[in-house]
């Protein structure tokens, strides 16, 4: 994020979306271990049955900082 960071500030981007890499990780072990265990793919929340959606966090100037940690 440090080419978004010296993007955001100075004004040159507007703004850009986060990509919830650990959101991401997170569901994807949920998933996995259902399965492994013998748990059923309906115990999770898949949209059409079949996808992991997380929300898009917008970032902003004004908030970069707290997606640079």
């Amino acid at each position: 994020m440090d080419h978004v960071d010296r993007a955001l500030r100075p004004g040159s981007l507007s703004g850009t979306v986060y990509n919830d890499k650990e959101g991401q990780a997170n569901g994807m072990l949920e998933l996995a271990f259902k399965l492994a265990t013998g748990g059923s793919v309906n115990e999770i929340a898949l949209l059409q049955g079949k996808y992991i959606r997380l929300p898009y966090h917008k970032v902003l100037k004004e908030d970069v900082d707290q997606y640079l940690n």
